[in-house]
C-alpha cells in the first residue's frame, strides 16, 4: 500500500507541491542526508527509519519506514516543528519524536 502526502505550503520556488509518495529522503547508508524536506532522521534496532518531513513552515510528519521491508510506512502522524526548525529541530521535538518512535517500535 503506497502512503501519500499533500505539501500544502509553498517551498523556496514559490509553488505548491502535489500529493506525493511518502518514501524515505534521507540514505540509509550515508550519515550526512540532506533534502529540503528534512529535518530530522535517525535509525532505530538496525531496522526503522524514523524521519521527520516538512510539509509547512511549521508542521512536518514524523514517518517510521520498515528498511528491511522495503521502506514499507509503519506509521505516520503530523507533527509541530517549533519555531518552523528554522536552524533544525528544537532539542525537544527531537526528544518527543524519539520517545514516540520508540513506543511505536516496541508495540510491533
Amino acid at each position: 500500500m503506497e502512503v501519500r502526502v499533500l505539501l500544502d505550503a509553498p517551498f523556496a520556488d514559490g509553488e505548491k507541491k502535489m500529493i506525493q509518495p511518502i518514501v524515505p529522503l534521507a540514505n540509509w547508508d550515508d550519515n550526512d542526508s540532506k533534502h529540503e524536506r528534512l529535518v530530522w532522521w535517525n535509525r532505530l534496532d538496525g531496522k526503522f527509519q524514523i524521519e521527520v518531513q516538512r510539509i509547512s513552515d511549521y508542521t512536518g510528519i514524523l514517518v517510521i519506514f520498515d528498511h528491511v521491508n522495503e521502506d514499507n510506512v509503519i506509521h505516520r502522524e503530523d507533527v509541530g516543528l517549533a519555531y518552523g526548525a528554522i536552524m533544525g529541530p528544537d532539542v525537544d521535538d527531537v526528544r518527543t519524536w524519539e520517545n514516540k518512535a520508540c513506543v511505536i517500535v516496541d508495540a510491533l
